[in-house]
C-alpha cells in the first residue's frame, strides 16, 4: 500500500489524492512505496527546497516520488489557482508513477505527454499531421526540442495503440533506457500501429 502525505494544511485533499492514486495504480500496475506532496508557500521557499532556481512558468516539480507544488492561496502566481490545483496535482501524480516504472523518467516528452493527457489538460494539437510525423521520427531520450510536442505525440500514440498497451510498453522502456538501439526498436513497434499514411 502506498503511504501518502501532504503538507501545508491540505489534508482535506487526501481522499481525492488516494482516489487518483488508486486509478493510476491499476493503470500502471505498480505502487510507489510512498508519495509526498509538499505545498510550498512561495517560490523562494520552493527554490530552497529544490536547491535550484525555478523557471518563470514552473509551479510544480516532481522528483521521483516527491511532489513540490506552490500553494495557490499564498504563492501569488498566475499559473496556479484554487481552480487548477487539482489538475496540476493530478499531472504531477502521473509523473510519480512514470518515474516509478522508469527511474530515469525518459523519454521526457512521453513522461510529460502522458501527464497532460491523463490529467485532461489542454494542449496544442498539430496544425498538420506532417508536423507530428516529423517530430515522431526522433526517438531520442533526451531532446528538449521534443518536449513541447509531448502531449500531442502521446495523444496520437494513445489513439492508435490504446492507453493500456502504451503503459505496458513503459515496463520495457525501463529495461532498455540505456540501450539506444533497443529503445528505438520499441518506438518503431509502437509506430507500426499507426495508419500507413501516419507513419514516420
Amino acid at each position: 500500500m502506498t503511504h501518502i502525505s501532504i503538507t501545508g494544511g491540505y489534508d482535506k485533499k487526501l481522499p481525492w489524492i488516494k482516489k487518483i492514486v488508486s486509478s493510476l495504480q491499476k493503470l500502471f500496475v505498480c505502487a510507489p512505496k510512498k508519495i509526498s506532496v509538499i505545498v510550498a508557500p512561495d517560490r523562494n521557499r520552493m527554490e530552497t527546497m529544490l536547491h535550484r532556481s525555478l523557471m518563470s512558468w514552473e509551479v510544480a516539480v516532481t522528483k521521483q516520488q516527491t511532489i513540490f507544488i506552490l500553494d495557490p492561496l499564498t504563492a501569488n502566481h498566475p499559473g496556479i489557482t484554487s481552480h487548477n490545483f487539482n489538475t496540476l496535482l493530478h499531472h504531477e501524480l502521473v509523473h510519480v508513477f512514470y518515474n516509478t516504472l522508469i527511474p530515469e523518467g525518459v523519454p521526457y516528452w512521453l513522461n510529460e505527454g502522458l501527464a497532460y493527457n491523463l490529467a485532461r489538460q489542454k494542449f496544442k494539437t498539430f496544425s498538420s499531421v506532417n508536423i507530428a510525423m516529423q517530430a515522431l521520427k526522433y526517438y531520442a531520450r533526451f531532446d528538449p526540442a521534443l518536449y513541447r510536442y509531448g502531449p500531442a505525440m502521446s495523444a496520437l500514440l494513445i489513439q492508435y495503440n490504446s492507453l493500456p498497451l502504451l503503459i505496458k510498453k513503459l515496463t520495457i522502456f525501463s529495461r532498455a533506457s540505456h540501450r539506444p538501439r533497443e529503445f528505438q526498436k520499441i518506438f518503431l513497434d509502437l509506430f507500426k500501429k499507426l495508419p500507413t499514411d501516419l507513419r514516420p
